[in-house]
C-alpha cells in the first residue's frame, strides 16, 4: 500500500483509539501519525523493509525504559504501517517485499520460507505494539 494510504488509515485508527481512551490526549495522537510512513525512510533503495524499520523493536526498547502513552502509540502506529503493508499474495513476496537483515540486503528469513516469513514478521510487529499499549493502558498486566 503507498504512503498516502498508511497516513490516512493511521490516522483513522489513531483517532479511533482517541475517541476510545479519555487517558491518551489529542495532542499526543499527531506526533505517532508521522510514524504511520516513517518504516519507509528507506523506500526507493535496495534495503527497503530492513528489520529495523520495519518493526518495533527500537520504541520497544525506548517505551521499556520509559514507558509513556508517546512510545506505546508510536509501536501502535509502526505496527499499523507494517500491517499495511502485508500482502496476502505469495507470487509477491519477492524483491523489496522481504525483511532484510543488514544493510547489504541480506535475507533475514531462509530461502524457501523468505515471503511467508516476512509476512509473519509485519504482522507480529502489528500485534506487538497492540500488545505495548494494552499494557501501557492497564489492559493488560506487565
Amino acid at each position: 500500500m503507498n504512503r498516502p494510504f498508511h497516513l490516512i488509515i493511521g490516522i483513522f485508527i489513531l483517532l479511533v483509539l482517541w475517541g476510545k481512551f479519555e487517558l491518551i490526549e489529542l495532542t499526543l495522537i499527531f506526533i505517532p501519525i508521522a510514524f504511520t510512513i516513517f518504516s519507509d525512510v528507506d523506500a526507493g533503495t535496495p534495503y527497503h523493509r530492513n528489520f529495523l524499520t520495519h518493526s518495533n523493536i527500537i520504541w520497544f526498547i525506548v517505551w521499556f525504559y520509559n514507558p509513556s502513552f508517546i512510545t506505546a502509540l508510536v509501536c501502535l502506529s509502526v505496527g499499523v504501517h507494517c500491517l499495511l503493508d502485508v500482502n496476502l499474495y505469495p507470487s509477491s513476496w519477492k524483491g523489496t517485499y522481504l525483511i532484510k537483515f543488514g544493510r547489504h540486503g541480506l535475507f533475514w528469513w531462509s530461502k524457501g520460507h523468505q515471503g511467508r516469513y516476512s509476512t509473519l514478521w509485519l504482522i507480529g510487529n502489528f500485534i506487538w505494539g497492540i500488545v505495548v499499549l494494552c499494557i501501557q493502558l492497564g489492559v493488560i498486566k506487565w
